[in-house]
């Protein structure tokens, strides 16, 4: 089974940031990790990813202090990159040795609900049907029920229609949380905003 991580960092250039993920791929060793708003590009981000000593990496720079996805990979993993966009990387993975492969995309939606209008119809075109596994993971910048959020004056406020219809049309499946459902907090504000979806497959 290839493992993923999937976290929105908030930057990567702090020695508390290296510490913990180092600690983490040493007790977890992931297969694929998904890093969203370093915060860093260009040669500072090649001397942080160095750190980790990871076989490979790709990513899609930062525009400064915002967006920016980095993929990880150890040396046990084959990865074929599929298509990118701003807003997301689509691969193909299989562990070294293995027949199966599986998709997976990797999601930093934009904060923006008009851009990120466009990324549900991009994400659907992607979708290779239920004989091909597909993982989708990461920050999708929307909320699809009243309970995923707290401090907002009115509990509809906020919940995404075009994110809602998208998991529908695609009979995506939400991974279950085991811990504390809040992803994101802003002040008095609290929400589920990152996430993993499967299909069927």
């Amino acid at each position: 089974m290839i493992k993923f991580l999937f976290w929105n960092c908030q930057g990567a250039a702090s020695p508390e940031f290296w510490r913990y993920l180092k600690d983490f791929l040493r007790h977890n060793n992931p297969h694929v990790v998904a890093l969203f708003e370093p915060r860093i590009n260009g040669l500072h981000a090649d001397m942080v990813i160095a750190r980790f000593g990871l076989s490979n990496s790709f990513r899609v720079e930062a525009s400064g202090l915002s967006g920016g996805i980095w993929l990880l990979l150890n040396d046990v993993i084959d990865v074929e990159i599929l298509k990118v966009s701003n807003q997301f990387v689509h691969g193909q993975a299989r562990l070294t040795g293995s027949s199966h492969s599986m998709l997976f995309t990797v999601v930093y939606a934009s904060p923006n609900a008009t851009i990120r209008r466009d990324l549900w119809a991009c994400l659907s075109d992607l979708n290779p049907g239920d004989d091909v596994s597909w993982l989708l993971g990461g920050d999708f910048n929307a909320i699809l029920r009243t309970y995923e959020q707290a401090g907002v004056s009115s509990l509809g406020t906020g919940i995404s229609q075009p994110f809602q219809d998208f998991v529908f049309t695609n009979g995506l499946v939400e991974a279950v949380f085991r811990d504390k459902i809040f992803t994101s907090k802003r002040g008095h504000v609290r929400k589920h905003l990152d996430r993993c979806l499967f299909n069927k497959g």
